[in-house]
């Protein structure tokens, strides 16, 4: 009786009277409420990056092929059409100017300074003690920032940190403070670090 509910309900068959008169038995209930639901988003924000490939030839000058020398038939002449370069971040903007993350991924995880758990689909950050947690730059423009205001949920045990210059100062910050930079800057990041085992499932920084 369920596989032939699923079967009725896959077919995009919303009415009701079609479905109270196929299921209307001891098994199943005869009466059937559709309502409607809906959810809010947030964006991760915009980054944009470069790379200087002024030093890699992978573009064919007669044919415009990739990777083709149309004169000797050759594909190895110039080059093997990807890019070796590092890309560089060079601006990360939010809107509303206003950073949100509930760790459902790691795009702006610093791995080269996290020590904790932030993996993908955690939607958590997992702390044993003395571990740190940094973010890469969730604002990055030409725009000075002056003040950050943060706002988290966790376990406990966990002190946090702001930097408006890209981690050359880190100042202590505080949930729901509103902290004025001593050192400003345009390139804002966070970082967390933990006294205890515990866990992070949301931080939020206005900027």
């Amino acid at each position: 009786m369920v596989s032939e509910l699923a079967r009725t309900l896959a077919l995009d068959n919303k009415d009701k009277d079609i479905i109270k008169y196929q299921f209307a038995t001891s098994e199943v209930s005869a009466y059937f409420k559709f309502f409607l639901d809906s959810f809010t988003g947030s964006d991760r924000g915009l980054r944009i990056k470069s790379r200087d490939v002024s030093s890699e030839p992978v573009w064919d000058r007669d044919n415009q092929l990739w990777d083709d020398n149309s004169n000797t038939g050759s594909y190895t002449y110039w080059g093997s059409g990807e890019f070796t370069s590092s890309q560089t971040t060079i601006r990360v903007v939010h809107t509303n100017r206003q950073y949100v993350e509930h760790f459902r991924d790691t795009f702006f995880k610093d791995t080269a300074s996290t020590t904790a758990t932030w993996t993908d689909g955690s939607n958590m950050i997992s702390f044993t003690s003395g571990q740190i947690a940094q973010s890469l730059p969730i604002y990055l423009n030409n725009e000075t920032v002056s003040t950050a205001t943060l706002s988290v949920s966790d376990g406990g045990s966990v002190s946090y940190y702001v930097s408006a210059n890209g981690g050359s100062n880190w100042e202590s910050i505080t949930h729901s403070q509103v902290l004025s930079f001593t050192n400003v800057g345009t390139d804002l990041r966070w970082k967390a670090s933990s006294s205890a085992t515990t866990s992070v499932y949301s931080l939020e920084v206005a900027y």
